[in-house]
């Protein structure tokens, strides 16, 4: 068998991308510079995004406390008080600060059935 002398193994080039692997300084730098900004006008949204949902899950559960302190007074025909908790000793605050959580109890000291006090 005659061998050709001359001609490529590989008749055509191979595309410029082919032979291009990763990324220089400058494209890398200029990705990292558009990340930064991205991060920075993005994370103070996310922040407020966040409050304001743990704030609409707190408002929501004590909407549901109260529906069901009212439930539970019906059903049970008792008095039942859902009240600011002070966080120490498990008692009602005076002040009306929620902050630390609520209790939901019957009230034996209520003597009239089916008040709701909230």
């Amino acid at each position: 068998m005659r061998r050709m002398r001359g001609l490529p193994v590989f008749p055509f080039p191979a595309p410029h991308h082919a032979t291009q692997r990763g990324l220089t300084l400058l494209e890398l730098a200029v990705a990292m510079f558009i990340a930064c900004i991205g991060i920075g006008v993005g994370l103070p949204s996310y922040q407020h995004l966040v409050q304001q949902n743990r704030a609409d899950t707190v408002r929501y559960l004590l909407t549901s406390h109260f529906a069901s302190a009212r439930q539970t007074a019906v059903t049970h025909r008792r008095a039942t008080v859902v009240c600011p908790s002070d966080g120490v000793e498990a008692g009602c605050r005076a002040d009306g600060d929620w902050g630390q959580g609520w209790l939901m109890f019957f009230d034996p000291d209520i003597k009239t059935t089916l008040i709701l006090l909230i």
